[in-house]
């Protein structure tokens, strides 16, 4: 198995505690950029690709790849277990699964990866390797490119992809919308659509999924702001409405 030394830290990893990495990413993600890792770019993809590839098969390869071991009947104690030891499991039993695997971090890296039962690690084309104490990292990217909601789960439109993930269950895969909020992809992009100067059905395929959801939350922070206002102006209480101003940063 391929480790690193125990409690060792990387420059990278100490930079994304201190939080410096974080709004360089933010502002990849934003612009529809790739984002850096340790292990080189992650690529996203824009909703004309999403759709041109099938909005279930995106769903299953990104649920692969970033679901919670917690949310897994396996039927064994699974406490100290990590996504990247059931995904290592799944690669050594089930050959389905690890080409399902390989196809996933092939889509989002561009590069040619396979996974080597010697070592139970994933080599990419041109150097990289992705193991155990590396996987959290590609995995937090992953989730936050994607806006994957936390308590999210997957669930196939089709019988093949239902077989295909039959033991994956609750994958982090639905996507990430203000609190509350129990909309589809379909209706976040149209409202954003029918509220935006700019954005319609005709350019929005150019956006990638964190773009779109941004946006969608910045417009209902604007619409929240204008009326708390009116709340203000009629009357309300200063403690009771929330004068939070819609350009103050988002929580993803």
């Amino acid at each position: 198995m391929w480790t690193e030394r125990r409690g060792g830290r990387t420059p990278f990893a100490y930079l994304q505690k201190r939080g410096v990495l974080r709004r360089e990413m933010d502002l990849s993600m934003f612009l529809g950029k790739p984002t850096k890792t340790s292990l080189g770019l992650i690529y996203p993809m824009t909703l004309d690709a999403i759709d041109e590839m099938g909005y279930n098969q995106y769903n299953c390869l990104v649920g692969v790849l970033t679901f919670h071991v917690e949310d897994l009947d396996l039927g064994i104690d699974t406490t100290e277990m990590t996504t990247f030891d059931v995904v290592v499991s799944y690669c050594v039993h089930s050959v389905e699964h690890r080409a399902l695997i390989e196809q996933a971090l092939s889509l989002f890296f561009k590069r040619g990866v396979v996974f080597n039962d010697q070592h139970c690690v994933f080599i990419f084309d041109a150097g990289g390797v992705l193991h155990r104490n590396n996987y959290e990292e590609i995995k937090a990217v992953l989730v936050k490119q994607n806006c994957l909601r936390n308590n999210s789960e997957f669930k196939p439109e089709d019988d093949k992809a239902r077989e295909l993930v039959r033991k994956i269950k609750q994958m982090r895969q639905k996507y990430s919308k203000t609190s509350g909020d129990s909309g589809t992809l379909l209706d976040v992009i149209s409202s954003v659509c029918a509220k935006h100067n700019t954005i319609s059905p005709f350019n929005v395929g150019n956006l990638t999924l964190y773009t779109i959801f941004d946006q969608f939350k910045r417009l209902h922070a604007i619409d929240n702001y204008f009326l708390n206002m009116e709340m203000l102006m009629q009357g309300a209480k200063k403690q009771d409405v929330n004068l939070k101003h819609w350009s103050a940063p988002m929580v993803n």
